[in-house]
């Protein structure tokens, strides 16, 4: 079994929580942008909500920062105030070392999802702590 710190060992040059924070970051922006594009156009909560045949207190809820809408919610708002949304999908490990932790050698401390009865992500999400 992969254990936290085998982990940390092997890709101790990619800073997991920066990337986390970078991701969120950047889904915030994209949020952002929205809202704004909404605001400059001079158009309400209600006339959005009228759009998408939905109610101003699910827009207001939209707009709130600790919302996480669903990826239909945002296509709905984006073409509500008439914005285009384009996605930058990068890579922030090799793709030889993703391959790696995936699937790792039999003789290495991951147990193979036969013999453990277990897949590999289950293995790994009961052997990892998640830190706050």
């Amino acid at each position: 079994m992969v254990d936290q710190r085998e982990i940390e060992d092997r890709f101790a040059s990619v800073d997991f929580d920066e990337v986390a924070f970078e991701l969120h970051d950047d889904f915030l922006r994209m949020k952002h942008a929205l809202v704004s594009r909404r605001k400059e156009s001079g158009l309400t909560q209600e006339q959005v909500s009228r759009f998408l045949g939905t109610t101003k207190a699910r827009i207001n809820a939209f707009e709130q920062y600790y919302y996480d809408p669903k990826a239909s919610e945002i296509r709905a708002y984006a073409l509500a105030v008439m914005m285009r949304l384009h996605t930058d999908c990068q890579a922030f490990i090799s793709q030889s070392a993703q391959w790696a932790f995936y699937m790792d050698e039999p003789d290495t401390t991951v147990m193979s999802p036969a013999s453990s009865g277990r897949s590999m992500a289950e293995d790994y999400t009961l052997s990892v702590t998640v830190r706050d």
